[in-house]
């Protein structure tokens, strides 16, 4: 049978530029707070998106909710991004760690990268199962 999926974007594109170095995780965090974005216990979800950075670096992507950074669907680190190549970053069916979930921030972590660094987050991808 088909099951009908939602799917929901968030911009295309955003350009973060780092204002000096890091050594180390969570010392550049960009935070997307959302205000309506929720999820059900019952909610099974695809995360996608496309990073670039204009240098070598690395990111670490998280999806959790706003006042609970333990109830997370998905946490992975040190995705390596290699410079002006588009890095796609895919977290298939998950589901948050406590259920439900609302509302919810997204991080995206440069902790360890150089100054004046650009960073290019696009096609930020969430299609509901």
């Amino acid at each position: 049978p088909y099951r009908r999926q939602r799917q929901m974007c968030i911009r295309d594109r955003y350009t973060i530029t780092s204002n000096s170095a890091t050594a180390a995780e969570w010392q550049a965090q960009n935070v997307f707070n959302t205000t309506s974005l929720g999820f059900s216990a019952d909610d099974v979800f695809d995360f996608s998106c496309v990073v670039m950075a204009t240098a070598d670096s690395r990111v670490t992507v998280k999806l959790c909710q706003i006042d609970d950074d333990d109830n997370q669907a998905f946490y992975k680190n040190d995705v390596q991004l290699k410079a002006g190549k588009l890095q796609v970053i895919k977290f298939a069916d998950c589901k948050f760690a406590k259920g439900a979930a609302s509302p919810v921030k997204l991080i995206y972590d440069f902790g360890g990268c150089e100054a004046g660094v650009d960073f290019v987050i696009a096609n930020i991808t969430i299609i509901k199962k």
